[in-house]
């Protein structure tokens, strides 16, 4: 890998230039390759998190319903990144945008089909940590190291069938893994055994000017972030974490939502 952990991790610890967050936007969300490709989405940018903001809850239960089971369908209820046969698990609707740092835009593209694996522990390894940390059950040491395992052989196969392209890097987001006393060790060995190399995006600026600019786009309409501030995004998210009814000694949370709003269309 050349460079250490340690160093690693304090590398993408420090700020990072404006300018480094544009070429990033795009290798994600082609229709006609998914796989690894997936597994390198960054987050969503922070200004578009939260209640309201997402496309299940701007289209509605019935038509969100029907956009992720015609997902499922279409990827005969494979994994559209591992290619696990979910038929008999519960598939999971991922959202797939493409992020314009500089104009400040998040447009929604597709729904992807996935797996528990890559989507819970993949693709949101971000909240897959704050469980963990949480002690959440079903997010074990073992489950979390699982996912970055399954994420990293993935990536790796991928780069190895191009050698000729530049290689994909994962999200950040794994390697505050490497922090924790607990998942240092692992981190460390997964890391190196896969060459794995990543990259992260700057927030810096969103916590002040350019807050307030950020809207996502769907069917060419554009919806603002409902929070005007950091500071308002963090009181709505410390309110929505005290409010969660979600059980998640017992199902993941992408399970709960897709029975909620099995369970809302039921009932209309």
């Amino acid at each position: 890998m050349g460079k250490g952990l340690k160093e690693l991790v304090e590398e993408l610890s420090k700020p990072a230039v404006d300018k480094s967050d544009i070429p990033l936007v795009y290798k994600w969300k082609d229709n006609g390759e998914n796989g690894a490709r997936l597994l390198t989405m960054p987050n969503i940018p922070t200004p578009l998190q939260g209640d309201g903001m997402q496309p299940r809850t701007i289209f509605g239960v019935s038509q969100w319903n029907k956009i992720r089971k015609q997902c499922y369908a279409d990827a005969n209820y494979h994994c559209q990144i591992c290619g696990f046969d979910c038929s008999d698990s519960i598939m999971h609707a991922h959202e797939v945008y493409s992020i314009d740092y500089k104009k400040h835009t998040s447009t929604f593209e597709r729904v992807v089909a996935l797996c528990p694996l890559c989507h819970v522990k993949g693709i949101h390894s971000g909240r897959a940590l704050t469980l963990f940390k949480k002690g959440v059950p079903y997010m074990s040491k073992e489950k979390l190291l699982e996912g970055a395992e399954n994420a990293f052989t993935i990536i790796s196969s991928y780069n190895k069938a191009h050698p000729g392209q530049a290689p994909l890097r994962a999200f950040e987001t794994f390697l505050e893994y490497a922090k924790h006393p607990a998942l240092a060790s692992e981190m460390s060995r997964l890391i190196k055994k896969y060459n794995m190399q990543f990259y992260r995006i700057n927030e810096k600026t969103w916590k002040t000017k350019y807050w307030s600019d950020w809207r996502i786009i769907i069917d060419g309409a554009e919806y603002p972030t409902v929070y005007a501030t950091r500071e308002d995004w963090e009181k709505a998210m410390e309110k929505s974490n005290t409010n969660n009814r979600i059980d998640e000694s017992k199902k993941s949370f992408f399970e709960e939502v897709n029975a909620y709003f099995d369970k809302l269309e039921n009932n209309h």
